[in-house]
């Protein structure tokens, strides 16, 4: 992981200072919280009160890179016009409206392994099994 890769998490992401904590060294808010960048002088944090808690930090994350990916157009290529309204509508609703769809096929967003598996399943659903690709794949650090 890099320092670059560190500093780009997103806007408005809750970083961590506790140096106190046992789980800080594979959490990404906290190595996030170790590259903040120069720009930022002010946000959410976690607060040092997580370490009374008998349950643990319950804004632990751990840190993963993930196989990110993004576009829908090689998904749909195979697709029956009768089934590529309601795939794309239920893939909307999924990911939470129009706009969403959009950023995620523009690359604007990327999809979690957890999100591209969910899609790839709904596919299989209505029968297709092959070309179940994503237009585009990245390593990327699952924030």
């Amino acid at each position: 992981m890099t320092e670059n890769e560190l500093s780009n998490y997103p806007s408005s992401y809750i970083l961590c200072y506790v140096d106190g904590c046992k789980l800080k060294d594979n959490c990404i808010h906290y190595l996030a919280g170790q590259h903040v960048r120069d720009d930022d002088n002010m946000g959410y944090a976690v607060y040092p009160s997580v370490l009374k808690s008998a349950d643990g930090c319950k804004w632990h994350k751990e840190y993963r890179v993930i196989k990110s990916a993004w576009g829908f157009d090689t998904l749909f290529h195979s697709v029956l016009q009768r089934h590529a309204a309601t795939l794309r509508q239920q893939i909307k609703d999924y990911l939470g409206g129009n706009g969403t769809y959009s950023r995620y096929n523009r690359g604007e967003r990327r999809l979690t392994p957890e999100q591209q598996e969910w899609m790839i399943r709904l596919f299989q659903k209505y029968g297709y099994t092959t070309n179940l690709l994503f237009d585009h794949y990245e390593d990327a650090v699952d924030w």
